[in-house]
């Protein structure tokens, strides 16, 4: 299947459809979650998970899907965040138009043109420069990692932490109710799998063969914060042996 309608449901009822391509990954492990743009804050304020609804051959397959979830409650159901509903251009033109616009800017490199030009006009202007003087980034990182620390403490009192993680939970084990004729859980087969793709020279899995290693034989380095396990000395910092801690 080349493409897959989903759903993001969030704990506090709200609701979002959407479809996006498999590229040839599993959908529930993709890491795709949507691309919103009106309600971008509420997928970094809110607890949510993703519900894989169907899967399709064709982009029209999969656009007539969406647009047949949310005609219903588009516009009148206020937990619904798409804030679009394909409009009264069908898929098949909006395809075709955007193939032949896609194929023109690469024939005339109009898009590249315009790109280069007022890129090259912010820099020269002071535009640019201008604009990054704004952004403090000394402060950035940290007024980032605020926000998040405290969105997850208010999820964690709130309780949507815990009934998002029970969801998952229950999510995932019904995607293990499905066995194979051993009796074995089908998805743990399958990731297990892709885990061990890759193989060394004698055949072997090269993640099990590093586990291992890490499990036994490596020796431990340090460079007075972080240690590692491996043969050799991560970078020039690190020195033998293990971190001696303070006992409090």
């Amino acid at each position: 299947m080349n493409f897959y309608v989903y759903a993001i449901r969030f704990v506090d009822g709200y609701y979002y459809y959407g479809y996006h391509p498999t590229y040839g990954k599993d959908p529930q492990f993709d890491n795709y979650y949507g691309t919103p743009v009106t309600h971008a804050e509420k997928w970094l304020t809110t607890m949510y998970w993703k519900e894989i609804l169907g899967l399709y051959e064709t982009f029209e397959e999969a656009d007539t899907a969406e647009q047949d979830l949310i005609r219903p409650c588009y516009k009148t159901d206020p937990l619904c965040l798409n804030e679009n509903c394909g409009g009264a251009v069908s898929p098949e033109l909006c395809r075709l138009g955007g193939q032949r616009g896609g194929n023109k800017n690469k024939q005339t490199g109009q898009a590249y043109e315009w790109g280069r030009k007022y890129g090259q006009i912010a820099v020269e202007s002071g535009q640019l420069a201008e604009a990054r003087k704004k952004i403090d980034w000394s402060t950035y990182a940290e007024r980032t990692l605020e926000i998040k620390k405290e969105n997850g403490r208010k999820a964690v009192e709130s309780g949507q932490f815990r009934e998002a993680q029970e969801k998952s939970w229950e999510s995932l084990r019904k995607r293990h109710e499905e066995k194979d004729k051993d009796g074995k859980s089908i998805l743990a087969k399958q990731v297990g799998s892709r885990a061990h793709t890759e193989k060394d020279e004698d055949g072997k899995s090269v993640l099990a063969r590093s586990n291992g290693k890490k499990a036994g034989k490596l020796p431990w380095w340090n460079n007075g914060s972080v240690e590692k396990r491996s043969y050799t000395p991560p970078s020039e910092d690190f020195v033998r042996g293990r971190l001696k801690r303070k006992r409090k």
